[in-house]
């Protein structure tokens, strides 16, 4: 269950290998490294469907500032270092605080799509949201999303949109592009999407 108090911490990141060789070093030993810091809480590793050194981390925080914190002492312990030592490079690493939440009726089979965008800064995102999810709401297999406002504000969001397989989200994605409200609320995205991925859990 998602918690409007708690810091989500998103790191997007190409791994230098096929991460399945180092997987219990991405998950078992990174995971107690992250539980013996102040204030974690959970972690999820996705991996994508089309590029499979492709990874991203969703990670709990019970605030804001132990999310910082534990971004700062990452080199500074031995396993934290070593998973880091596996990232060719990253695409994003930022902190978001919940802005809303829709039906989530995910699974654990599900795609999960992730979008990181940036408004203009004269969008006024509560219109644009509201009015995406209208239509968002609408698409066959759509299993609810998560949709999270970066901690620095900079009207820069992440959407994590759960659908109930691949096929359905490709799908909604070329409908969505169809509707012509949707062609006039993408022009208030700033340049393109940073992110947009799709993804199954790694483990």
């Amino acid at each position: 269950m998602i918690n409007k108090q708690s810091a989500y911490e998103l790191a997007v990141w190409q791994a230098k290998a096929l991460p399945a060789q180092d997987q219990s070093l991405i998950v078992n030993q990174t995971n107690q490294a992250l539980a013996s810091l102040a204030g974690f809480q959970t972690r999820t590793i996705f991996q994508s469907v089309s590029n499979p050194q492709l990874l991203f981390d969703w990670v709990e925080w019970d605030n804001a500032d132990n999310a910082k914190s534990a971004a700062q002492q990452m080199m500074s312990i031995p396993e934290l270092k070593a998973f880091v030592g596996l990232i060719d490079k990253t695409l994003v690493f930022e902190h978001y605080r919940l802005s809303d939440a829709h039906q989530l009726t995910y699974a654990n089979g599900s795609t999960t799509e992730l979008v990181v965008y940036q408004l203009a800064a004269e969008v006024e995102a509560s219109e644009f949201q509201n009015r995406y999810s209208y239509h968002l709401s609408k698409q066959a297999g759509y299993q609810g999303r998560y949709l999270l406002e970066n901690t620095k504000g900079d009207n820069q969001w992440a959407e994590l949109v759960f659908w109930e397989n691949e096929p359905a989200a490709v799908a909604a994605s070329k409908a969505l592009g169809d509707i012509p409200e949707m062609g006039e609320l993408l022009r208030g995205v700033k340049e393109a999407p940073m992110v947009h991925q799709y993804f199954k859990k790694f483990v």
